[in-house]
């Protein structure tokens, strides 16, 4: 069955009702989890006996649980808490976010998509033109300059949200099957891949993206986890490279607009 997709009114992005409703579906299983903590933790409290290290311990995990659940009780319960939650998925800079049911042998899952425009962003990199002494750091510095990238297909496994261990995908959407996605995440299929996208593993190098995008999967904080993987799919660091920005460019999943020409060094 294909997926319809409503338009959301003042929305960037086509959202898709499957795409809200597994969205409550996650923090309401979140927010009985949490519950569930707290009250374990106030067990531990009760205890007697307890060290004051332990007791100091325990309270500041269960503070934190009862703003974790205060904050999510307040998007969940109330017409107004689903607005604000709504509002945030609005202002999200995809063109469309979608559900999509995901079968791995005897596995399944959600995974929540986004699909992002294509994207235009300026190199970065540590070395300039001026007292480049050996001609890799010469490269880098030819390199810089704006490409046009994308677009990509933002994919987060819903079974990962709640943890600490984020499981994604950035798929290239005109070339899904290519290992090759990004200049710092790939497949582990170098090069062309068969079946689905979805089941290989992909490695990421995350840079300065790894802590805020894990606290954000830990807090099950989805519109802040989107954004920030916008912002990483939308970042091209020269001295991180997972990907060659050549080999990028040869299969046109990279294209520069701007800067010295790189095919004549």
């Amino acid at each position: 069955m294909p997926i319809r997709l409503k338009p959301q009114e003042g929305s960037r992005a086509l959202i898709s009702e499957q795409f809200l409703s597994t969205c409550k579906q996650i923090r309401a299983k979140h927010l009985v989890k949490l519950e569930r903590q707290a009250n374990t933790l106030e067990a531990q409290l009760a205890r007697p006996g307890l060290g004051k290290w332990n007791q100091a311990t325990i309270r500041a995990e269960l503070d934190q649980c009862n703003s974790a659940i205060l904050l999510l009780s307040a998007r969940e319960g109330g017409r107004g808490g689903w607005d604000y939650e709504l509002t945030r998925y609005r202002k999200l800079p995809y063109v469309k976010l979608m559900a999509k049911e995901h079968r791995r042998g005897t596995q399944r899952t959600v995974f929540l998509i986004g699909e992002t425009p294509e994207l235009t962003t300026y190199t970065a990199t540590g070395f300039t033109y001026l007292g480049q002494r050996t001609r890799a750091n010469r490269r880098r510095a030819y390199l810089n300059g704006t490409y046009r990238h994308g677009p990509y297909l933002i994919c987060v496994d819903v079974r990962s949200l709640g943890t600490t261990t984020l499981t994604w995908h950035i798929i290239p959407k005109n070339s899904p099957n290519e290992g090759r996605r990004h200049m710092h995440a790939h497949a582990n299929v170098w090069g062309e891949m068969t079946g689905n996208p979805l089941d290989v593993d992909q490695r990421t190098c995350w840079g300065a993206f790894g802590g805020p995008c894990k606290a954000a999967c830990e807090a099950v904080d989805i519109p802040t986890l989107l954004q920030l993987l916008y912002q990483f799919a939308n970042t091209l660091h020269l001295d991180s490279m997972l990907v060659q920005a050549d080999e990028l460019i040869r299969m046109n999943l990279l294209r520069k607009v701007s800067g010295e020409d790189i095919t004549k060094h």
